[in-house]
């Protein structure tokens, strides 16, 4: 998948929190606008968990709306997904001799 789309594979070392700042940072900031808005509304009580449900939609779709030219932004620099499924396995073509032995 990387490499259909050009990309360069990273991860964050262990200890450096700092690495993983976008992701935090915004669900930190979705947990802080539901409270607020639950102080806001009075109550943290509600009859359903689907009324809870379409609250918290409520409040992505509008915390979103705010994000649609940064998305349109970078969906107008996508690629099509590829027309077959990409394999999620590597091949390997490797000589094997009688004698060879294969751990699997």
């Amino acid at each position: 998948m990387l490499e259909y789309y050009g990309l360069k594979a990273s991860k964050n070392r262990p200890g450096r929190a700092h690495e993983n700042g976008d992701v935090e940072s915004a669900h930190g900031g979705l947990k802080t606008a539901v409270d607020q808005r639950l102080r806001l509304r009075g109550s943290r009580d509600f009859k359903s968990m689907e009324d809870y449900r379409e609250f918290l939609k409520a409040l992505v779709v509008e915390r979103n709306a705010t994000r649609g030219a940064k998305v349109a932004e970078e969906r107008a620099g996508l690629r099509p997904l590829p027309v077959r499924p990409l394999p999620a396995y590597r091949e390997l073509w490797v000589r094997v001799a009688r004698s060879s032995m294969s751990r699997g």
